[in-house]
This record gives structure tokens, C-alpha cells and sequence, in this order.
């Protein structure tokens, strides 16, 4: 019998409402309470009545309770963040919309509220950071409204202020702590602070002809990973054999007249070195043995 007579007084609750009558609304809502004291609708219109009423702190207990009882609902969440950020507590309206978000990481209006209270709350990084998500999800609103656009185009600054002031951060410390750093350990650095920062993007080598095995992945190769190279340069240029006259020159045929005439010969000569080299070392070993 109860429960046929709260359905009674919400849904007469809700057509007052509608009808424009807040007074009636209330006092059916009301009568929910007095029999079922936690009933969440109820109380979820009634914190949404005094808020209407400027009455925040009796708006924040009745969206307690309806939270409580409904945990799942995250229009509690907000409603309760909504009546803590009018009596400045910003902990217990950050962990409700916290709340909020982990019902559904998506919510935009949660993103939007967590964004405005790290950039009040001066936590740059964390605004940067949820204001981007809202820029993300936004991207798909074909139409948003002036208000909406016009928040749009506040965040879009904010980050963007906040990644500059990050990148002279970071470019002031490694200016800093690389002042007695090589070149290659300053390039290094830049590199991957700008990568980091988005700035410009890595380009990875990807080996097109000869590949000269366990090269470290850098995107120019510093001229002391090839010390073969001054033998190569200064050699008088040799004719091609008759093979590359009678046809065109390929790129695959290249790379291998290439490797036959110049890379062995020279890897050859290398391996003859290293052996008299380890041969002298053993030699001279067993001899002070």
C-alpha cells in the first residue's frame, strides 16, 4: 500500500511541478518523505527546490541522501557538486564529481566542472589536462551554442597558455643542466622534450638498400658510428664492371655492385686487421705467461 501511495504523490509531485505549481510539488514530495524518509526522487527534487531558494546547505543534505541511496545515479553527483561549490567546499565538490566521472568518464558536464575547479583552485596542469578532454569530446557538437563556443575558445587559450609555460620550463632546466654537455647529449634532449611537448614528431630510419646491422635508432647518424667511411670517400672512383653498362642500373642492382666492390673488400681487409690484432694480443699474452 506504501509504495502505491509514494508512486502517487511523485508522479502528482512531478505534473505540479510541470504545471508551474512549485508549492504543490513540494508538499507532495514532502509526503514521500514521511514515508519513506530516503526516498531518492524525492529528495533529489526537494535539494533542486532549495537551491531554487538559495538555501545551498539544505540543498546539499537532501542530494547526500539521494546519492546515497542511489550511487549509481550521476545526477545526484553533480546536483550534490553543485550545492558544494555555492558553499565553497571545494574537496567534498571535487570528490562528487569525481564520483560523477567514474559512473561515466565521458561526461562532459562533469569534465567541464572538475576543469573550472582545478583552474579556480590555481592547479594548472590538472585544468590543462581535463580541460582538453572537454576540447576532445566537444570536437563532435556540430552546432554548439554562443555560450558554449565561447567557453570552447577559453579552454582552447587556457591550454594552450599552460603548454607554453610548461615547454619555458623544461627549456630553461635542460639550458641549464646541459650547459657542459656535447652537442649530441644536448640534441638528444632537445629532441625528446620536444617530442614530449609536441613540438615536431620522431622520424625513425627505415633502411631503403643496405642495412649496416645494430645502428642506434637515431634519425641522423653521427659520423663516428661509421668509421669506414674516410676509407670509402678519398678512393679514386673505379669503373663499373661490363654487367653494369650492358643494362640500367637498379636500385637493387646497386646496392649490390656496391656491397660486392666497396663494403666487402673493405669488411675483408677490417677482419684481417681485428685477427692479426687478437692474434698479437694472445701472443703477447703467452709470452708474459
Amino acid at each position: 500500500m506504501s509504495i502505491k501511495r509514494i508512486q502517487q504523490h511523485l508522479d502528482d509531485g512531478e505534473r505540479a511541478y510541470g504545471a508551474g505549481s512549485a508549492d504543490r510539488a513540494r508538499r507532495h514530495f514532502e509526503a514521500v518523505l514521511a514515508i519513506d524518509s530516503e526516498e531518492p526522487t524525492a529528495h533529489n527534487f526537494l535539494g533542486a527546490d532549495a537551491l531554487a531558494r538559495n538555501d545551498a546547505p539544505t540543498a546539499a543534505l537532501h542530494f547526500e541522501i539521494a546519492s546515497r541511496r542511489e550511487p549509481g545515479e550521476r545526477s545526484h553527483w553533480i546536483n550534490l557538486a553543485t550545492a558544494y561549490r555555492i558553499l565553497n567546499d571545494s574537496g567534498r565538490e571535487r570528490a562528487a564529481l569525481e564520483q560523477a566521472l567514474a559512473i561515466d568518464q565521458r561526461d562532459l558536464l562533469a569534465l567541464i566542472r572538475l576543469a573550472e575547479l582545478n583552474q579556480r583552485l590555481g592547479e594548472g596542469a590538472r585544468a590543462a589536462e581535463r580541460w582538453s578532454a572537454v576540447l576532445a569530446l566537444s570536437s563532435q557538437i556540430s552546432d554548439p551554442s554562443p555560450e558554449f563556443a565561447a567557453m570552447l575558445r577559453n579552454a582552447k587559450q587556457y591550454v594552450a597558455e599552460q603548454q607554453q609555460k610548461l615547454a619555458d620550463a623544461i627549456d630553461a632546466a635542460l639550458a641549464e643542466e646541459l650547459v657542459e654537455g656535447t652537442a649530441r647529449d644536448r640534441r638528444r634532449m632537445q629532441r625528446a622534450a620536444d617530442a614530449w611537448l609536441g613540438r615536431r614528431p620522431i622520424y625513425t630510419n627505415h633502411c631503403e638498400g643496405l642495412h649496416y646491422p645494430f645502428l642506434p635508432a637515431d634519425e641522423f647518424f653521427d659520423e663516428e658510428h661509421f668509421p669506414w667511411l674516410g676509407e670509402l670517400e678519398p678512393r679514386p672512383r673505379r669503373s663499373w664492371p661490363s654487367l653494369a653498362v650492358k643494362s640500367p642500373v637498379t636500385s637493387d642492382s646497386a646496392v649490390l655492385i656496391f656491397w660486392a666492390f666497396e663494403v666487402l673488400p673493405f669488411t675483408r681487409r677490417s677482419m684481417k686487421r681485428r685477427s692479426r690484432s687478437a692474434m698479437s694480443r694472445k701472443t703477447s699474452s703467452t709470452g708474459r705467461s
